[in-house]
């Protein structure tokens, strides 16, 4: 079995996740799922005789039992063990799988003495526990997940001569019993310790090996049966309910083999992690490198050569979901630096769209349907991220936009909501365009608070909100309010190329958004940066060929992730299919 595991590692590689979906798609972010799914197909297949062959000459696990009882009844004798509640018979209906010959199942208190540390607050462990000679005194936090060694640096030692703590002798099988980790941290002692109250520590009787018991710790079985037993609002296991988790328990002959398979499997697996993440850093590296040529492009012209070189591999380059939003950051990039399309002498410039936007904006003024803006300040030079082509200008978002923000009707007046006009958070820019709206408030709303109807075709941006969304911007193609999270952005020239351009520009700079927002745990953004944010604007005709552009790329983009997708997901199937005919 270890032979035909070690086999289809190939498979199990190309499996991959994501660690958070709040996150970019990154090296960093890539769960190698496949080789975490192979470590449990690994631990159970150990745990039910399948992993190594089958001795019929070896002793049985039945003989090994007696054996402890024998053990367990000189120690209540002599005092050394304190008598435990006798646990239940072994119900065979109720087994998970069916056992090898020579195997059988037993309770955890049965093979072993299972006890708790002690409790230890802050000050004690400096003033008692800090600088003095005694045995480590190992934390929850000094414990790993299985293989890894115990941390006994961390400073705490409990004086030899202190009695009134409890100590797990050398390879005592140590598991976090209560919060976050219960059920999942674990590891063996390789020296005399103390301990924390939240761990249980299971001395082994008899001929039990640690190492095969660490490896059931870490079974998906174990941990169901772990998590069946736990209570409370942190979510714990008393010592009384773990001792009765039921364990396959092979002759002491077997345990020394699959114990020693385990970690010859487990370090191979550790080292395709390492080197299947070196990979993927070197293969992101070298994506970084080369998309840096085309920014670095001096115009249209040297991109189109630098984009020519570069689609002749992109099989090679652009495999990863991850590659593919490099290269879409890219492309906008590019977009908003001049460099995606070529410039044509023959359009107007720029500055003659501001003036035309500024003569508009004075006409709307006189009309009282906008406020006069205040004097906008100029841009400095230090403002300026890179030079422009002839014909582009820098501005503020303010001087071609009215931008404004909405409210939160007081939810104690029930005739604020559920009315006839759609009223949208933050949230709503995790989507390109806002259709329709999750909840509403009323006329009454509008002329009573700071709420107000923004028309179909106004941006709005996140100022604040949850995980990532600050930064994000969409279009409203519905007549809709906003409450105060979010700013409303109506662009003066609302030519569909002039509005698709304005929302490239965010997507390439929301880092330097987000960055504006003001410090703290939850940095927001406010309605005066988002008005001071500054635009490289294009001449008008150059928009629509730079957004034509764009969404060319980007659909190709599109069909390049959604291969990968695609076959990430085969890989993950093929992976899934290995696992339940081994398991």
């Amino acid at each position: 079995m270890a032979d035909k595991i070690i086999k289809s590692f190939d498979v199990w590689i190309a499996a991959q996740g994501v660690k958070s979906k709040l996150r970019l798609r990154n090296v960093d972010n890539i769960s190698l799922e496949g080789i975490g799914r192979l470590r449990e197909l690994i631990l159970e297949l150990a745990i039910r005789g399948k992993l190594v062959p089958q001795d019929p000459s070896n002793d049985t696990a039945q003989n090994l039992l007696n054996r402890i009882r024998n053990e367990k009844n000189k120690l209540l004798n002599d005092g050394t063990l304190k008598k435990a509640q006798r646990p239940p018979a072994i119900d065979e209906d109720r087994i998970s799988f069916l056992l090898p010959e020579g195997w059988d199942w037993t309770y955890l208190g049965e093979i072993g003495n299972i006890f708790n540390g002690n409790s230890i607050n802050v000050s004690e462990k400096e003033a008692k526990y800090t600088g003095v000679e005694g045995r480590p005194f190992i934390a929850t936090k000094d414990v790993g997940y299985g293989w890894d060694e115990l941390d006994y640096s961390n400073g705490i030692l409990i004086p030899y001569e202190e009695k009134n703590f409890r100590i797990a002798r050398k390879g005592t099988v140590l598991l976090c019993a209560e919060g976050g980790s219960a059920g999942k941290k674990c590891g063996v002692t390789n020296q005399d310790i103390c301990f924390g109250n939240k761990l249980l520590a299971t001395e082994l009787f008899g001929e039990i090996d640690e190492n095969y018991l660490l490896s059931f710790f870490q079974t998906p079985s174990f941990y169901q049966s772990f998590k069946e037993k736990m209570t409370g609002i942190i979510g714990g296991i008393s010592i009384s309910k773990f001792a009765q988790i039921r364990v396959p328990l092979p002759p002491p002959q077997e345990q020394r083999k699959i114990a020693s398979k385990v970690l010859e499997l487990m370090a191979l697996c550790y080292e395709l992690e390492r080197e299947e993440t070196n990979h993927l850093k070197s293969h992101q590296l070298l994506v970084e490198t080369l998309l840096g040529t085309l920014t670095q492009a001096k115009d249209a012209t040297d991109f189109q050569n630098a984009w020519g070189q570069l689609t002749q591999h992109f099989d090679e380059l652009f495999t990863t979901e991850g590659s593919i939003d490099q290269l879409k950051q890219t492309i906008l990039q590019l977009a908003v630096m001049g460099k995606l399309v070529p410039q044509d002498p023959n359009d107007e410039p720029a500055g003659e769209l501001l003036k035309r936007i500024e003569m508009e904006k004075e006409r709307l003024v006189k009309k009282g349907k906008i406020k006069k803006q205040k004097t906008i300040v100029e841009i400095s030079d230090d403002e300026k991220f890179f030079d422009l082509p002839k014909g582009w200008e820098w501005c503020r978002l303010s001087q071609i936009s009215e931008i404004g923000t909405g409210a939160t009707p007081l939810t104690s007046n029930p005739e604020y909501y559920n009315g006839d006009i759609p009223w949208i958070t933050s949230s709503a820019t995790n989507e390109p365009f806002v259709e329709y709206a999750e909840e509403s408030i009323s006329k009454k709303a509008i002329e009573e608070t700071n709420c107000k109807v923004y028309p179909k075709g106004t941006l709005i941006l996140a100022m604040y909100g949850q995980g990532k969304t600050r930064g994000q911007i969409t279009e409203l193609l519905i007549d809709a309010a906003t409450n105060q999270a979010c700013a409303a952005i109506e662009l003066i020239e609302n030519e569909i190329h002039h509005k698709k351009y304005i929302k490239y520009y965010f997507k390439k700079i929301y880092d330097e958004i987000r960055e504006l927002a003001a410090g703290g745990a939850q940095p927001n953004l406010n309605l005066q940066k988002v008005k001071d944010t500054i635009i490289s604007l294009p001449p008008f005709v150059e928009q629509q060929r730079i957004t034509n552009k764009v969404d060319d790329l980007f659909a190709l983009c599109d069909r390049l992730k959604e291969r990968i997708v695609e076959s990430q997901k085969v890989a993950n199937q093929m992976a899934e299919a290995v696992l339940e005919q081994e398991g």
